[in-house]
């Protein structure tokens, strides 16, 4: 998961971010997540992108088109198994 998303960060490096990220909110900082308004802008400028740019590029579009396919799929997946166990955990932690 953390590879699909970019985010391939050490055990150290995550522990530094969680460090921050505690040091923050100790200091006032208020989490919150974004608006579904902003999400859906960001989601639909994002498809806009892909869309251009599959147009454009055909280098892009032989490897956007597979993993589009994929990542629909996981989608499938990660709505029966995954985001249920996340939110059974995130449901029964406390912090």
């Amino acid at each position: 998961m953390r590879a699909k998303f970019g985010l391939d960060l050490t055990d150290n490096e995550r522990a530094i971010l969680i460090a921050a990220l505690r040091r923050l909110v100790a200091n006032g900082a208020q989490l919150r997540p974004f608006s579904k308004e902003i999400l859906d802008a960001c989601y639909k400028a994002a498809q806009e992108f892909y869309d251009e740019t599959s147009a454009k590029n055909p280098k892009w579009k032989a490897i956007y088109e597979p993993w589009k396919k994929f990542l629909d799929d996981e989608h499938q997946w990660f709505r029966v198994n995954e985001q249920q166990f996340d939110n059974y955990m995130l449901s029964v932690k406390k912090s």
